[in-house]
Parts: structure tokens; C-alpha cells; sequence
């Protein structure tokens, strides 16, 4: 495109590319804001823009030729749009200032994903200047690693609000939540981030207490109980679910309409998110909750027993088999459900063999000669990415479609992190019943940590931990703590969490894991648990090696953790790399 014809404009016309670099300038605007178009970006000219003008900006497919945005400086003619123009500037600097001063990060990102203004505490989360951010697109900074993942991405996505829990650059945790915002035509313009560091929570996390306590006037709920998600129905068993975030709200509410439905339900979703429960659900929630729920775990059947596992046999099939003939799964399943559990496990003979019957509810048992005709359910359930599955050739497409009829993803706990606190409270109070352990209840400073970790079981995970933590917690003292639920979350980070022994480069160097249980000899006041005599030779073993590497990798590889691990531990117990 030939730009010298706006050299003999006397209005300025400035050119910018996508990322916000100055790529032209007409001798009007070089004379009026002294811009040089090879070291010029958008922010240093938008300072400089004079009030007296009015600005009006151009888009344009960017390619070789043309810019991406043309900025063009109109001479005020109206002197009250001038003075109309002043005050709408004045009450945007104040607004500004008023985001600005927020402790939360914020990052305004356009429908393509392009940072378009930050708040200043990303140089405290990020270490970045914004004008170093702004201009950049998310996808950018999450493959160099400034944060991962990003929930700008998953907003672009999926189109509607989510939290997730990042990890920044070095290690930190961030709790971030994407809003889209759409203009009136539903098209989605901005992507609004708000996050903070997971650290700061602390204190800001309610006190678990017990969700209902008896009154001289009956019962009545306690500060920090949470309702949780229940559906009831006369003559129906209730079943209610912790969970207090929007997506899983949304998700439970697709599944309750789901399950009132005869349609194949296809459950998807990492390990420990509780497929089996919501199975369960389906099942109860549906007209057939007065038949039989009946699972097969698809990977652990071999395939030269599939047929005779799921659909069973005649009388003297085969040499060996029962004499009065065997019934099979499905049959079992009649009149219900048959959740088919871990189906992306099914090898690719036997994917044929179920087709076949889910397109037909009949079967022929093994040996049997005419077809058998059921009335059932099926729900389904894998961990793994069926459609990728499909491109690989390990996957029948068409049993694909067959049972992706309502397809549903559950959530990893790391993306929804209202659920963890009112979650662990609920399993606590569970645990603490079980074992007979007395009133058990968890502190701020816990909850915080459990919303710091990432969870990869799970919910499995959680109560993994919680149960742990449980036992090993002293029954008189009821409070679990930080210093408690840490070193069981990530044991492998420290030392040894079944026996309290330090990692042999301590002992070597004379340092004893015994040394912090108290005096020799004498017996450990009440005070002393066991987590926090961990935390103290946790403590030693990264003062040992800040004070003999030079950096948090050497760090990391001596102690045998992660990288992000070792950072986060050296700042946690106030010590730097010498």
C-alpha cells in the first residue's frame, strides 16, 4: 500500500501492526507528537496524544501491506465535544487509577486472545513490566511458561466463566477466573482475568466448624456451612453432592436432565474425578433407579472372555463351561443400568462385538443359537480421549458416535476451586465418623494449602490425603493444620512421611531427623506432632542446600524434587541461593 499520499494530509495519521508496534507516521504526526516509527509502540504514543484532538481508528487485515490499525487525529471543531471529550478522559484516568490500586491481578484480553490492558501487580505475580504483557497474546505467554494454563484460552473456548489454578514462573500458584463479555449480538469481545496468589488467601478462608450445631432452639447451620448440590423426590433416594462451583453446578443440572432420558450417557474425565458416583446418579435419577446398576470394568475383562463375561453362555458351550449354562452382565443389567466403565480400554475386536448390541439391545449368548432381546441403560465412562483415539486408529468411529450421544466432562478438581474447601470439610466430617476420631475440623491456614496443590487424583487424591492426615493427627487436638496436611500432599518434596527420617545427605553431614522431636530423652510435649518435626528437617535439608548450590535447579536435583517445588519451599522457609 502506498502511504506517502498521507504525507500531504495535515491531519495526523499513525499506523500500528498487531503487536502494537508503530510501523508509519505522516510528517503531520511526526511534527505534532515528535513519534520515530523503528522504536515507537502503541503505549509510548498514547501518552502523548494531545486533549484538543479527537481519534478515530481504522482496522484492517494485516498482511504485508497493510497495517492492522490506522489511528487517525481529528482537529477538534466543536469546542463543547472538546470539553465533553476532556471529562470522558478524566473519568477514564480515574477509573484507571481505581483498578490499578486493586491487590488482584487484572488482564483484559480481546476475542483473539491479545492482551489489551493489565493492572500494575502483574510486576509483582509476573516480574513484567505491562507494557512488556500488553500487546502479547496468551497463548504466547503460556508457551513461555509466564503462566500455565491459561484461563483466557479456556475462556476463548468454552465461553463461559471459569477458575482454574495457574502456576506462574516460578513456581507460585495463582487462583485466576476468566469472564467473557459479549456485545449485543452475542459475539464475544473481551476476556476479563482476575487472579491472586494463593497465599494470600490464607486468612481469608472461613473456619471449618461442623455444619449444623444444636441449639436451645433446635438446630442450626454454623457460619461456614455449605449447602451442597441435592436433588430430592418423593419415594427417591436423595443424592447430593458437595459442590458449590458454578461448572459443577452447571454440569450436575445437564446430567439430572440427562438422566431423564433412555439416551447413552458418555462420562468424561481425569482419574479420581468421580465417574462411578455420577454414574450412580444417572442411574438414581432416572426411571429406572427401581432396576438393577450393573458395572463392567472394561479393562480388566480380556478379550477371549468378553463375550462370555458380558452376554454369557448356553448349556455345554464349551468344554469346561458351568453345566446349567452361565447368565451374562447384560442380562443381569435388564430393566436398569449397564455402565460400561474404563470403555477406552476395550481392544478394538471387542469394540465390534459391543457396537453391535448397542445398536440392536440384542444378544446371542455364547453357544446359543437366537437372539436376545433387552431393555436397558447404558452409561459410559473413560479417562481417555476418545476422539484422539479415533485419529490414531485405536477407536472404532462409529461405536464413537454410538456412544457420544450426551457426552459430559467432569471438571479436574484444579478447575474448580470453590469445591476444595467446602469438599474437605465434608470429607473430613466423613473420616472423623468413620474412625471414631471425634469432632475434626480444619484451619484456614490447611485450606489454603489444599487450594495450593494441583490435585492430579483428584478428588481421590483429597481424601487420600485428608485420611491420612486424620490418622495421623493426635485425637485430642480436632484442628488440622497447614503444617499437618502439607508434608502428607507431596512427601516425595521432603522427607520420608511414613518415617520421619531425613534424606541421607543431612546424615552425612551430621544433621539427625531425631534432633527436632525435643530433648534426648525426654518425652515430646503435646505441641510437637509429627508433621511439624517434618517441616523442621524439611527445613534443614533446604538451608543445607541453599548454602551449597547456586541455584534452585542444582537445589532441585540434590533434593530430588521439582524445580517449582524447590522455589516454593525456599520461599516458604525464608532462604535464598547463595
Amino acid at each position: 500500500m502506498d502511504v506517502s499520499v498521507f504525507d500531504r494530509l495535515d491531519t495526523p495519521v499513525l499506523m500500528f501492526d498487531r503487536q502494537g508496534q508503530l510501523v508509519f507516521a505522516n510528517a503531520a504526526a511526526v511534527s505534532l507528537l515528535s513519534v520515530e516509527s523503528p522504536t515507537c509502540r502503541w503505549p509510548d504514543v498514547y501518552d502523548e496524544l494531545p486533549d484538543c484532538y479527537s481519534y478515530r481508528i481504522h482496522s484492517a487485515m494485516e498482511s504485508e501491506e497493510r497495517p492492522a490499525i490506522v489511528l487517525e487525529c481529528l482537529p477538534p471543531q466543536d469546542p463543547v465535544l472538546a470539553e465533553e471529550n476532556r471529562r470522558l478522559k478524566g473519568q477514564l484516568e480515574e477509573l484507571e487509577r481505581l483498578m490499578h490500586e486493586t491487590s488482584d491481578e487484572l488482564f483484559v484480553s480481546d476475542h483473539e486472545g491479545r492482551v489489551v490492558w493489565v493492572t500494575d501487580r502483574v510486576e509483582t505475580l509476573y516480574n513484567l513490566s505491562p507494557r512488556d504483557i500488553i500487546g502479547k497474546t496468551v497463548f504466547e505467554l503460556e508457551a513461555n511458561r509466564l503462566f500455565y494454563p491459561s484461563v483466557t484460552a479456556i475462556v476463548l473456548r468454552e465461553r463461559k466463566r471459569t477458575t482454574i489454578l495457574q502456576t506462574a514462573y516460578d513456581g507460585r500458584r495463582i487462583a485466576v477466573t476468566g469472564t467473557p463479555v459479549f456485545d449485543d449480538d452475542g459475539r464475544l469481545v473481551r476476556v476479563i482475568s482476575t487472579g491472586i496468589d494463593v497465599r494470600d488467601l490464607v486468612g481469608l478462608m472461613p473456619t471449618a466448624v461442623p455444619t449444623e450445631q444444636q441449639g436451645s432452639k433446635g438446630r442450626r447451620r454454623g457460619p461456614a456451612a455449605v449447602e451442597p448440590w441435592r436433588r430430592l423426590e418423593a419415594g427417591d433416594g436423595a443424592q447430593s453432592f458437595v459442590a458449590t462451583s458454578v461448572c459443577m453446578h452447571t454440569l450436575l443440572q445437564k446430567l439430572e436432565r440427562a438422566a431423564k432420558t433412555d439416551a447413552t450417557v458418555l462420562l468424561l474425565g481425569e482419574t479420581g474425578v468421580g465417574k462411578n458416583r455420577l454414574a450412580k446418579a444417572v442411574h438414581d435419577w432416572s426411571e429406572r433407579r427401581s432396576g438393577p446398576l450393573i458395572e463392567v470394568n472394561c479393562a480388566t475383562i480380556p478379550e477371549t472372555l468378553f463375550d462370555s463375561e458380558l452376554f454369557g453362555y448356553a448349556k455345554g458351550a464349551f468344554t469346561g463351561a458351568n453345566r446349567e449354562g452361565k447368565r451374562g452382565k447384560v442380562d443381569a443389567a435388564n430393566g436398569g443400568t449397564l455402565f460400561l466403565n474404563e470403555v477406552g480400554e476395550l481392544p478394538l475386536g471387542v469394540q465390534a462385538k459391543l457396537l453391535d448390541f448397542l445398536q440392536t439391545h440384542t444378544y446371542t449368548p455364547v453357544g446359543g443359537v437366537y437372539p436376545i432381546a433387552v431393555d436397558l441403560r447404558v452409561v459410559c465412562a473413560t479417562n481417555r480421549d476418545l476422539m484422539q483415539m479415533v485419529r490414531q486408529g485405536t477407536f472404532r468411529a462409529d461405536l464413537y458416535y454410538r456412544l457420544n450421544v450426551i457426552s459430559l466432562r467432569i471438571p479436574p478438581l484444579r478447575e474448580r476451586l470453590d469445591d476444595i474447601a467446602p469438599l474437605a470439610t465434608h470429607l473430613v466430617s466423613l473420616l472423623s465418623q468413620r474412625y471414631s476420631l471425634g469432632a475434626m475440623s480444619l484451619a484456614p491456614d490447611a485450606l489454603a494449602s489444599l487450594s495450593a496443590h494441583t490435585w492430579p487424583g483428584n478428588v481421590r487424591e483429597l481424601e487420600n490425603v485428608l485420611e491420612r492426615a486424620c490418622l495421623y493427627l493426635e485425637q485430642d487436638q480436632g484442628l488440622l493444620r497447614a503444617v499437618d496436611i502439607t508434608p502428607l500432599i507431596d512427601p516425595a518434596d521432603s522427607t520420608d512421611a511414613e518415617t520421619g527420617f531425613a534424606t541421607p545427605g543431612l546424615q552425612q553431614n551430621g544433621h539427625s531427623g531425631g534432633r527436632s522431636l525435643g530433648h534426648s530423652g525426654a518425652t515430646a510435649p503435646r505441641e510437637v506432632q509429627l508433621a511439624a518435626a517434618l517441616e523442621q528437617v524439611e527445613r534443614e535439608a533446604y538451608e543445607l542446600a541453599a548454602q551449597t548450590c547456586r541455584s534452585t535447579y542444582e537445589v532441585a536435583a540434590q533434593l530430588g524434587v521439582s524445580q517449582a517445588t524447590a522455589v516454593r519451599r525456599l520461599k516458604k522457609f525464608g532462604l535464598q541461593v547463595r
